[in-house]
């Protein structure tokens, strides 16, 4: 009502304008628009504007779900990625734990086999020197036995050169009074 007044106003002024005479528009022509306007307006108010705000609102809500969901999504691929990162930090301390492990077994491996290896050589000089001695109890056995040959053949002829038949014929009697007493 008030925009009648105003638009009712606004031809008054406008007819009473020096050099508009006879011109100006009549009420009825600027009435019809307004009217017609304000129907526009109603129909639009009451059967665009509900679909529209219905729409909007929907949209509305559609895209701050869409903006809660991809916050969700967010948070929780941030908290696979600290668990991730925390993950790998401690790869990183596993790692380094079974290294230092693995030097120290292979250090107590190593200082084992050259135990071992310490040990086996012992027994193998230990056994080298049992050897080496039944070598020498061998070979001074064999020199013995090849002197006792060569002496057995050098008393034989010097026995056979120096021996006259009365040596002989003692040396027999000797024996058999010998074989008589031990009886």
């Amino acid at each position: 009502m008030r925009s009648l007044a105003i638009i009712g106003a606004a031809e008054a002024w406008a007819s009473a304008t020096p050099g508009a005479a006879g011109h100006a528009p009549s009420m009825m022509s600027l009435i019809f628009p307004v009217i017609n306007f304000l129907i526009f307006m109603f129909l639009i108010y009451r059967f665009a504007l509900p679909p529209a705000r219905r729409y909007l609102v929907a949209r509305r809500d559609e895209i701050l779900g869409a903006v809660s969901s991809a916050n969700e999504s967010k948070n929780k691929a941030d908290s696979v990625l600290r668990s991730y990162r925390g993950r790998l930090a401690s790869a990183d301390d596993e790692t380094k734990i079974l290294l230092e492990t693995l030097r120290a077994e292979g250090e107590r491996e190593k200082a084992k086999i050259l135990r071992e290896a310490e040990e086996l050589a012992s027994k193998i000089r230990a056994d080298a020197d049992f050897v080496s001695q039944q070598e020498i109890k061998v070979a001074r056995q064999q020199i013995r036995e090849e002197i006792a040959r060569i002496a057995q053949g050098a008393a034989e002829n010097a026995i056979r050169a120096n021996l006259r038949a009365a040596d002989q014929e003692r040396l027999v009697e000797q024996f058999l009074q010998g074989i008589a007493g031990v009886r």
